[in-house]
């Protein structure tokens, strides 16, 4: 909080005032999320039934959002070719644990269809190792099976996207999905990483020059409302007053400085030594909400912003109150078996 109000400060010393209430709301938003959801103190069986809600509800609404899209696509009636789905890994690691395998791979399907990239490669990395730890297997054997497992899931992915790529005359709901994937692809004559980032490479060198222009900016950042002029010459394109850069790590370098970001970096890895050490308790709806937050992390290097999301922030608070739950669980347990030693 104190951070994102000295942000308030001096993003208005610095003169952004366009975004500056903006971004001051959001980043104190997740935070405030968290807590609420943390110290409403609600209990398990609801937060299990708030993800069957939730996963059924979000899968019949996006694959109606994609089914849209498709059908645009077939007639060739122009639209933005891509669908918002990171909130999707909520759902298909839910149907996962329920062994709903046909929903898993409906989803895993309209997430293709999506067009979003990011969340696609994400998921395939992420699958292996969130089905070993719901398999009860230890964490050192996750680390290197899982490791083996997602390589090799993404290098076959190489192939089909290749023959998807040279059979999209047969798969026309597809074709523009199929043609974003070959820019990815290094197997394909398309490939192109420059074109497939869009923007980003410039968002990052762009936005660290102009914020590097501000006093004291390396250590406290140029402040809540932060823009900068975002300049791509292969597409001729110039925008005066950019907002946000799709890597999180520099998007907040640029509004709050080094030692913000070595704080939050600090926070999130003492967070996750808190919570993984419970992914073998085997509480399945735990696993989805740390997968979920582990997923958003990687996501922010490649999209928005995890500060931005408040499904991320409030699966932090339904996670540290199953902790919670799980120590007493534990306690009662060793108490149990005390007394009856005893």
């Amino acid at each position: 909080m104190l951070v994102d109000v000295f942000g308030l400060v001096v993003g208005t010393f610095n003169g952004y005032t366009d975004k500056l209430i903006n971004d001051f709301y959001l980043t104190l938003n997740g935070v405030f999320i968290a807590y609420a959801v943390y110290l409403s103190d609600i209990p398990s069986y609801k937060i299990e039934e708030f993800l069957r809600r939730f996963s059924y509800c979000f899968t019949f609404t996006f694959s109606f959002a994609v089914s849209i899209m498709v059908v645009q696509t077939i007639l060739n009636i122009p639209h933005y070719p891509a669908v918002a789905s990171n909130l999707a890994l909520i759902p298909i690691f839910y149907f996962l644990s329920k062994k709903r395998y046909a929903l898993v791979a409906f989803l895993i399907l309209m997430v293709f269809l999506s067009g979003k990239r990011s969340v696609f490669i994400i998921f395939a990395f992420l699958m292996p190792f969130f089905i070993l730890f719901n398999r009860g297997v230890k964490l050192g054997t996750v680390a290197s099976i899982g490791a083996v497992l997602s390589a090799s899931m993404l290098l076959i992915l190489l192939p089909v996207a290749t023959y998807l790529e040279d059979n999209a005359d047969k798969f026309s709901a597809g074709r523009s999905v199929i043609n974003k994937f070959a820019l990815l692809n290094p197997l394909s004559d398309n490939f192109d990483l420059k074109s497939a980032a869009g923007e980003r490479f410039e968002e990052v060198y762009n936005s660290i020059e102009a914020h590097h222009q501000n006093p004291y900016s390396f250590l406290i950042g140029s402040g809540n409302g932060f823009a900068y002029k975002l300049e791509v010459h292969r597409k001729d394109m110039i925008e005066e007053n950019r907002h946000g850069v799709h890597f999180a790590p520099v998007d907040f370098y640029t509004k709050y400085g080094f030692l913000f970001v070595l704080s939050m970096t600090i926070f999130i890895i003492l967070y996750l030594m808190k919570v993984f050490p419970y992914l073998k308790c085997g509480v399945w709806y735990f696993n989805v909400l740390v997968f979920y937050q582990v997923f958003v992390l990687f996501y922010s290097f490649l999209g928005s912003n995890f500060g931005l999301d408040s499904m991320f922030w409030m699966s932090i608070g339904f996670a540290l109150l199953l902790i919670d739950e799980i120590k007493e669980a534990q306690e009662r347990e060793e108490q149990s078996m005390y007394a009856h030693k005893t």
